[in-house]
C-alpha cells in the first residue's frame, strides 16, 4: 500500500506489483497496477495533446507571448520570440520593455533587424489559471497589410480620375482637330488667333491623354508568370539597351546570385524605370557611379541598384512610393510606385535608402521560396 501510494504522488507509473501467494493480496495487487497503468495511458494523452497545441502554437503567423503575476513568461511561440529579439521600439525598447503600455488593442510602430518599419497590432487580455492571473499578448505584424490598402485606395483614386478625365478629353482633342482643318482650308487671315488658339489647346489635351494614359499602367498590372530569370543576362541586356546614356558612368556589377525566381517582363520593366532614374540623377554630379549587385540567403533574393547621384532629402525620401509625386519637372510620378506594386504582386518589397548628395539605393526583395 505504502508503494502504491507513493507511486502515484510521485507520478511513477513504471512501479510493478508481481502476484502474491494469497489470493486477496493477488487481487489487491492487480488493481494497484492496473490502476497505475491507466493513469501512464491518461498522462501520455495529456502529453501528445500538450506537444500537439505547443507545436500548432509554434507554427502560427500571430506572435503569442503570456506572463505570470511575477512578470514571468509562462508560454512564448517561435513569431514572438523573433519579434522580441529582432524589433526595436520606441527608445530602442524590445517588445517587452513596451507592453506595460500597451492598452486593451493598439499599433505600435517599430524597426526590425534590417531597419525596415514594422507595424505591429498588439492584443492584450487577462485570465486565471489555478487561482494565478496571466497576461496574454498577440502579436499580428500588419506592415504589408496596410501597404496594400494604401495601394488599393491609390489605385480606385487613378482609375476614376483617369477615366474622367480621358472621357473629357477624347472628344475636345476631336472636335480640335476636326475645326484645324475646317481652318486650314480657310482664306480669312482674322481666322490666324483662333487657328493658334485650337493647336495649343490640341496639343495641351494630347499631353494630358499621354499623362493620364502614364497613370493607368498603375491599375494594369498582370498577374505575374513565374520563372527563373538570370539576371545577369538580363541586366546585361537593359544595359545595352542604355548604350548612349552609360557614356562616362561606371558601372560596377556584382552577383552573389545569378538568378530570380519572378516575371522577366515586369522585372524588365522596373529595372528600366530605375535605371531612368539613376541616370538623370547622375546628370548633375561629376563621379558617376552605378553599382548592380544581386544576393540571397534562405527568406529573400535581393537585387540593388545603387547610383551616386543626387540624392534626395528626407522629405523626398518618405514620399517616394507615392503615385504622382515626383521632384522632376518632366517626371510622372510613377516608376516607383509602379515598382512597389509589382513587387507586391510578387510577394516581395521595394526599399529606398538615400543621402542627399550623396547616393541612392533601390533594393528589390523577392521571396526565396514562392508558395503555390
Amino acid at each position: 500500500m505504502s508503494k502504491f501510494i507513493l507511486a502515484l504522488r510521485d507520478t511513477d507509473y513504471t512501479a510493478k506489483f508481481p502476484k502474491a501467494e494469497n489470493e486477496s493480496f493477488s487481487l489487491l495487487y492487480e488493481r494497484f497496477q492496473s490502476t497505475l497503468d491507466f493513469y501512464k495511458k491518461k498522462e501520455t494523452k495529456y502529453e501528445a495533446q500538450f506537444l500537439f497545441i505547443q507545436e500548432l502554437i509554434d507554427n502560427i503567423e500571430t506572435g503569442l507571448l503570456s506572463f505570470d503575476e511575477n512578470q514571468k513568461v509562462t508560454l512564448i511561440n517561435q513569431v514572438a520570440r523573433k519579434m522580441r529579439t529582432d524589433y526595436l521600439f520606441e527608445n530602442d525598447q524590445n517588445l517587452v520593455s513596451i507592453l506595460d503600455h500597451v492598452t486593451d488593442a493598439q499599433i505600435i510602430t517599430g524597426r526590425n533587424s534590417e531597419g525596415q518599419k514594422v507595424e505591429l497590432l498588439v492584443n492584450k487580455s487577462k485570465f486565471k489559471l489555478l487561482d494565478k492571473t496571466q497576461s496574454i499578448f498577440t502579436f499580428k505584424d500588419i506592415s504589408s497589410s496596410l501597404e496594400t490598402k494604401e495601394i488599393e485606395s491609390w489605385q480606385k483614386l487613378i482609375r476614376i480620375l483617369a477615366h474622367e478625365i480621358i472621357n473629357s478629353l477624347t472628344p475636345i482633342t476631336s472636335l480640335s482637330e476636326t475645326t484645324l482643318l475646317i481652318l486650314k482650308n480657310s482664306k480669312h487671315s482674322d481666322l490666324e488667333d483662333i487657328e493658334l488658339s485650337l493647336s495649343t489647346i490640341k496639343e495641351r489635351s494630347e499631353g494630358l491623354l499621354t499623362f493620364m494614359e502614364d497613370y493607368r499602367k498603375l491599375v494594369k498590372i498582370p498577374q505575374p508568370k513565374i520563372e527563373s530569370v538570370n539576371i545577369k543576362e538580363s541586366i546585361g541586356s537593359i544595359l545595352h539597351l542604355f548604350k548612349k546614356q552609360l557614356e562616362g558612368i561606371k558601372v560596377n556589377e556584382n552577383y552573389e546570385s545569378q538568378t530570380i525566381i519572378c516575371d522577366p517582363v515586369l522585372l524588365e520593366q522596373v529595372l528600366i524605370n530605375l535605371l531612368t532614374n539613376s541616370f538623370q540623377a547622375l546628370n548633375e554630379v561629376k563621379n558617376k557611379c552605378l553599382d548592380i549587385s544581386c544576393s540571397a540567403d534562405l527568406t529573400w533574393m535581393k537585387l540593388s541598384v545603387r547610383d551616386s547621384g543626387c540624392g534626395m532629402d528626407q522629405e523626398s525620401l518618405s514620399k517616394a512610393l507615392i503615385p504622382f509625386f515626383t521632384t522632376k519637372q518632366s517626371g510622372s510620378g510613377i516608376g516607383l510606385s509602379l515598382a512597389q506594386q509589382i513587387l507586391n504582386l510578387h510577394r516581395g518589397r521595394i526599399e529606398i535608402n538615400s543621402i542627399q548628395g550623396e547616393f541612392t539605393q533601390i533594393d528589390l526583395l523577392f521571396p526565396s521560396v514562392y508558395e503555390h
